[in-house]
């Protein structure tokens, strides 16, 4: 039985399946969906010698006996967001090892929101994998597909396929200048609606427990230390720095909150006389303004050293951005960051 990949390559697989005369597929699926059946029927001194053999490739091998259905659990998706930007190399080093990919394309994975790196694999295989990447690299996020809500946002839409689209959300879709957006989409209404619109541009479908959202300080009831504590203790903002930031609403006070704390996080905020709104944060693109620095620094992003500065980069997805922004800071470079005017859905 394979318990899980352990520190096995993608290469194991192809192994494997030359070794037993069996589809890849199959291999793929015990490895990555483990706990699984390999092989069954063996002898005892036959396993005994398979699991030392295989132990060679990294797997976490057991022999159990023969009989009885293996639980894996739900098959799950995995999706991951840079929480220590000096750790983003060696994350997307072991992507990249973890999936036989290459790095460019492993980095890819980290730096398209929502940062779904893996699908329809086990626990097991969530938490090998996390045990190979380095401390604090990543912040990791799972959901199971069958059983998740969908969010649709879909812009530009011709009518036929407006029509299409609104036949299966119904009342649940809201529209915004020519766009569409529908909330709360079961499994299978997700996938009639993907087959409609794969390769449509503009259109994305989410699983919701992946969407990340922003917390803005719109209103205060009153400027006072009660209100001032409280703030601290939901946003971390110094209690001292309420009265100036009075003065400069709307402000984000907190980030990375996922979906199914959105309407908590509100009724917080508001149980203290805090006016928030919650703002997708998951598309959001990002504007780096460079202030100053040596041209090695501007060199990193491809830059003309000789160009003027300040310079004003085109907007970036908030990951590409977070990145960008700390490899010109470690450079030497003083960076500015702001919210793009024309922000993705």
């Amino acid at each position: 039985m394979i318990r899980d990949v352990g520190r096995a390559k993608p290469r194991a697989a192809s192994v494997m399946a030359e070794l037993f005369g069996v589809p890849i597929e199959a291999v793929v699926a015990a490895i990555y969906r483990a706990p699984a059946r390999l092989l069954a029927g063996l002898e005892p001194g036959t396993a005994r010698r398979l699991v030392a053999s295989l132990a060679e490739l990294g797997l976490t091998l057991d022999i159990v006996p023969g009989g009885g259905a293996l639980d894996a659990g739900p098959a799950l998706d995995l999706a991951a967001e840079i929480d220590d930007p000096a750790l983003a190399d060696a994350a997307t080093a072991v992507i990249a090892e973890f999936l036989g990919l290459p790095q460019e394309e492993a980095l890819e994975l980290l730096m398209t929101p929502p940062g779904v790196i893996m699908g329809n694999v086990s626990a097991a295989t969530v938490e090998a994998f996390a045990r190979r990447l380095p401390p604090g690299a990543l912040r990791l996020a799972t959901a199971d597909p069958a059983t998740s809500r969908y969010a649709l946002f879909a812009g530009g839409l011709d009518a036929g396929t407006r029509a299409a689209v609104e036949a299966v959300v119904g009342a649940s879709g809201t529209a915004d200048n020519g766009g569409l957006v529908a909330l709360d989409l079961n499994h299978e209404d997700s996938n009639r609606l993907w087959r409609r619109l794969a390769g449509t541009p503009g259109a994305r479908l989410v699983n919701q427990a992946f969407l990340r959202f922003e917390m803005v300080l719109t209103g205060i009831a009153a400027v006072d230390e009660p209100t001032a504590a409280a703030l601290e203790t939901l946003a971390g903002v110094p209690a001292e720095a309420l009265p100036e930031l009075a003065g400069l609403l709307p402000v984000v006070v907190e980030d990375g909150i996922p979906h199914e704390r959105v309407e908590a996080r509100l009724l917080d905020y508001a149980a203290h006389g805090l006016a928030v709104t919650a703002r997708l944060a998951t598309f959001a693109e990002q504007v780096l303004v460079v202030d100053s620095g040596p041209p090695e620094a501007l060199a990193l992003l491809g830059i003309d050293t000789a160009a003027a500065l300040p310079l004003r980069l085109p907007p970036l997805p908030a990951p590409r951005a977070r990145l960008a922004r700390h490899r010109l800071e470690a450079a030497g470079a003083d960076v500015s960051q702001f919210q793009a005017p024309d922000r993705a859905a």
